[in-house]
């Protein structure tokens, strides 16, 4: 089972498996316990490449993440993604051929079209002080890479759509294709330059069973 969470530039974004989008870079905590994070990866987010940090969150707070995951999907809770494949069919857009169980779904921060809060941060559902605990943590992430990275944009007061991270489970047979999460504002049009903020960092954490 994989989480995935990510970030925009102001705005951020969180498989059996459970995992987060990219532009550039992945930032993808393994296992997951400090904060601290080393300046090769800073180095590595910095020249484009894939950073890797194990242990990121301690063996506890991952069970519990996953335990929850796992209750909330059996608890009817999940959203069907359509992006993922659809098992045999991958690449189809058939709706007759759709089988939810072979798909991904996601369990929401944020629900744009509806604009409003999702269940991941609802406080009645499911172990909420272990996802506040992990919100917690990436938004200290955010205001270190910030600084970091010198990019001040990611470091932003919390607010409608600016957690986009989320609990994704993909199905038995199911996959996500390779993708661009976010193009440059140029290849956008005018759209490119109507809002203020755009995705700029993306990340992983895997909820997964060690042995997975």
């Amino acid at each position: 089972t994989a989480v995935m969470p990510a970030f925009r530039r102001s705005k951020s974004v969180s498989p059996v498996g459970w995992q987060s989008h990219a532009l550039f870079t992945l930032l993808i905590p393994s296992l997951a316990s400090s904060l601290a994070i080393p300046q090769s990866v800073i180095d590595t987010i910095n020249g484009g490449g894939i950073a890797i940090v194990p242990d990121f969150f301690s063996p506890s707070v991952v069970s519990r993440l996953r335990s929850d995951a796992r209750n909330l999907h059996a608890s009817g809770h999940f959203i069907t993604d359509g992006l993922a494949g659809y098992g045999k069919s991958a690449g189809s857009r058939d709706k007759k051929n759709f089988d939810p169980s072979k798909d991904r779904s996601v369990l929401p921060a944020y629900v744009p079209s509806q604009k409003r809060d999702g269940p991941f941060v609802s406080t009645t559902l499911g172990d909420v002080d272990a996802r506040r605990e992990m919100t917690t943590a990436i938004a200290s992430l955010r205001t270190e890479l910030a600084s970091s990275l010198d990019r001040p944009g990611l470091d932003t007061p919390d607010g409608p759509n600016n957690h986009e991270i989320s609990f994704t489970r993909f199905g038995p047979g199911a996959n996500l294709a390779r993708h661009v999460d976010e193009h440059h504002e140029e290849l956008k049009g005018v759209r490119g330059w109507s809002v203020p903020t755009r995705r700029s960092i993306s990340w992983l954490v895997y909820l997964n069973e060690a042995d997975w």
